[in-house]
């Protein structure tokens, strides 16, 4: 199973999942009391990241401004990594594989799109950002997956020409 190439292109794909989850996307800091919509008293730190969307402001440990969003994309992002396990061990169903790796590009562009959507919301408020891990961790899952379905397409052709001379 993980002798396979486009296995261990899958396996890291699904490190790199776990690294998206975990780091964020977009941290940084708002000027204090600038913007009409995203007003507020004092200066915040903002960590924009695929499972949680915090604002934590300086000197309060308590999370404030959950919406819905954070949901949308913590089941996106779900869903993406049970589907990556499971093309890791449908090795035998390599039509199967290359189907699952299209969704799995798909949601994670979806998610992406989330993401910068989440993004511009502050756009504008920004006072100093910094661009997270999870941002570098997106484009790699995306290239692994895109590299996990180019060799399961030569390894799908490689078994259709040996059936061809047999």
């Amino acid at each position: 199973m993980l002798q396979r190439i486009q296995s261990v292109y899958l396996f890291l794909a699904f490190l790199a999942l776990l690294l998206l989850g975990t780091f964020p996307v977009l941290h940084f800091n708002l000027e204090s009391g600038t913007g009409s919509a995203y007003s507020f008293p004092r200066e915040e730190n903002i960590e924009i990241s695929c499972l949680k969307d915090t604002c934590t402001p300086t000197g309060h440990p308590n999370q404030v401004d959950k919406n819905i969003w954070h949901y949308v994309n913590l089941s996106i992002w779900a869903i993406t990594g049970i589907l990556i396990l499971a093309c890791i061990f449908l090795f035998k169903n390599r039509a199967l594989q290359i189907r699952l790796c299209w969704v799995c590009l798909a949601l994670l562009f979806g998610l992406a799109i989330l993401i910068y959507w989440d993004i511009t919301g502050y756009k504008g408020l920004i006072q100093d950002e910094g661009i997270g891990l999870g941002a570098y961790a997106l484009s790699i899952i995306m290239l692994l997956l895109i590299l996990s379905r180019r060799t399961i397409l030569k390894d799908e052709n490689l078994v259709r020409s040996v059936d061809r001379l047999r």
